[in-house]
């Protein structure tokens, strides 16, 4: 299902430049709304619809990864030096649960399209770098992922008020670390402390 409607969002956002290229900017989100009241219409379950809204929201993320590791038709050998582990986990936060479907999605979407300017080889580099990221993203996440930085108790031990924030915190703090940017508690509290004054000041600013 979310194959068929990955791009059911498309017409809506079809656009035309002066020079005559078509673009379709935004059609994922539009086609995640579309999908979601079509299931809704149908009656699918809930668990279901909202994995179908996921893929569909998200299929692009894949193809936006997968071209920082691929030069024509062919992919890098290793894909860990241009995109992060932060990135594939950002990624596939989006569709948890889903993460093998947001591949397969993507690649039938690839398959399905016939243009000139896709290199012969890019649909079998496309499936190496999918097949990387998910088998990276699997090992990190079962094998090496170490004990978080921080967690809610060390917030609230810094003096930070409990809250719906703090998962948005220590979700940041943990991308930070897998990137490189951030390698020990203090670094950690200092980032939160930082993340949690934009808020603030965010907040502020729409009042």
């Amino acid at each position: 299902m979310a194959a068929l409607l990955h791009d059911v969002g498309k017409p809506a956002c079809h656009t035309r430049e002066p020079e005559g290229r078509i673009r379709f900017t935004g059609h994922p989100s539009a086609g995640a709304a579309i999908a979601a009241r079509i299931l809704q219409r149908l009656a699918w379950p809930a668990r279901i619809r909202d994995g179908v809204v996921a893929l569909v929201a998200h299929h692009m993320r894949v193809f936006d990864l997968a071209r920082l590791a691929i030069d024509g038709g062919r992919a890098a050998d290793d894909i860990g030096r241009t995109i992060s582990m932060g990135a594939i986990r950002r990624m596939f936060r989006q569709v948890h649960g889903h993460e093998p479907g947001l591949m397969l999605t993507a690649l039938a979407d690839s398959h399905a399209s016939r243009g000139p300017a896709k290199s012969p080889g890019y649909d079998a580099a496309l499936a190496t770098v999918c097949d990387q990221m998910l088998r990276g993203y699997i090992e990190y996440t079962t094998v090496q992922a170490p004990e978080p930085l921080l967690t809610g108790k060390d917030l609230i031990a810094e003096g930070f008020a409990p809250g719906p924030i703090f998962s948005a915190l220590l979700q940041a703090v943990e991308d930070s670390r897998s990137e490189g940017r951030v390698s020990n508690r203090q670094q950690a509290l200092d980032l939160a402390r930082r993340l949690a004054r934009e808020r603030a000041g965010a907040d502020e600013t729409k009042e």
